[in-house]
């Protein structure tokens, strides 16, 4: 039963990750500011191209958590290293896109 629902768990987060790409691209707008153009990578890359590359990471952090709670339900073995990667990488994603200041961190995908 708690391998169904955290394989639920991972399938259901992965799909957080599309929301702020989505909100990145300017599809749509979840909270007010201007996550990830104040980022490091913003200022260095400019608006579209960091907007791109966020939308990007974050479809394939979607994917990878995606795939990670198939594995799951399916009782596939790789799920095992599989899930920890999707959370590994979806930190990075959300660090290297960080502005660095520790104010609205939930806007900022924390």
């Amino acid at each position: 039963m708690i391998q169904i629902l955290v394989g639920i768990f991972a399938f259901l987060h992965g799909t957080v990750h599309l929301l702020y790409a989505g909100h990145s691209k300017r599809i749509f707008q979840m909270v007010q500011g201007d996550w990830p153009d104040e980022s490091l990578v913003g200022k260095s890359l400019g608006t579209d191209a960091t907007r791109l590359l966020a939308a990007a990471l974050l479809v394939m952090a979607d994917m990878a958590f995606t795939l990670s709670g198939a594995g799951l339900l399916l009782d596939a073995g790789w799920w095992r290293l599989a899930l920890p990667a999707a959370a590994v990488f979806s930190s990075a994603v959300f660090l290297v896109f960080w502005n660095g200041r520790l104010e609205s961190l939930p806007n900022q995908g924390a």
